[in-house]
């Protein structure tokens, strides 16, 4: 049975990997960006060595608004004529023919111009499911909006990107796909003493965690232009039901 939908109203949806709301991972994830994206609440962020709080605030305010997850699928609005109940229904028949796996350890490094927690190793199957749902959801998908395909063709790093941003609106999949968790905004103009205490908090607030599962994903909604998005619903992976 579909869920009901967290929020009155749909922009935008995406497909996320994230952990169990009560789990180790998702507290600390949660906490380090200062809201909880299953419940809405905003949370109390870490007293770290080196980074004000004012510091962490600033630095997290673009990941805090789309919830600690690792992108499958990133936001797109749904094609006309169709609903948030097809993409569950789209996301359930892929995730039944998936069985769970392990995701390699984590650890911080730089994506971009953005810290992350990213996989130590390459996945195979993180990177097949990946595909995988992005082929599921492309149909259920509307177009990117010019501005926005106009803003990812200047960002894109090489040709694939331009040319998968084409053909996919986002340039970010197949073998451009990197799993994983923004842990900031981008730091372009940070001062290096600033990057390099938030590398340092972040290792110790997210070192010792548990190695995680791949045994679910997360359908996020995103209620109106520039609101906080949140998790409406897991689904779990074949050999995890």
């Amino acid at each position: 049975m579909v869920p009901e939908l967290p929020v009155s109203n749909v922009h935008r949806m995406a497909l996320y990997y994230a952990p169990p709301p009560d789990s180790a991972f998702a507290r600390a994830g949660s906490t380090w960006l200062g809201r909880c994206a299953y419940t809405g609440n905003v949370l109390r962020q870490p007293d770290l060595p080196d980074v004000t709080p004012q510091m962490l605030r600033a630095c997290t305010s673009s990941p805090r608004r789309y919830g600690w997850h690792a992108t499958i699928r990133a936001p797109f609005h749904l094609a006309p004529g169709h609903h948030p109940e097809e993409v569950w229904h789209a996301v359930a028949a892929l995730c039944r023919s998936w069985p769970a796996f392990a995701l390699p350890p984590l650890r911080v490094r730089p994506l971009r111009s953005f810290l992350a927690l990213r996989p130590r190793a390459g996945c195979p199957p993180l990177q097949g499911f990946a595909a995988a749902a992005v082929r599921a959801l492309h149909g259920l998908a509307a177009a990117p909006d010019p501005h926005s395909a106009n803003e990812r063709w200047l960002s894109a790093e090489n040709a694939r990107q331009r040319a998968y941003l084409h053909a996919w609106g986002y340039p970010y999949v197949f073998s451009e796909f990197r799993f994983h968790f923004t842990l900031t905004n981008r730091l372009d103009d940070a001062p290096a003493q600033c990057r390099a205490a938030l590398v340092a908090a972040a290792r110790r607030w997210f070192g010792g965690l548990p190695r995680l599962q791949f045994d679910r994903v997360a359908l996020f909604v995103e209620p109106a232009p520039g609101a906080d998005f949140r998790l409406w619903t897991y689904l779990p992976l074949g050999d995890a039901t």
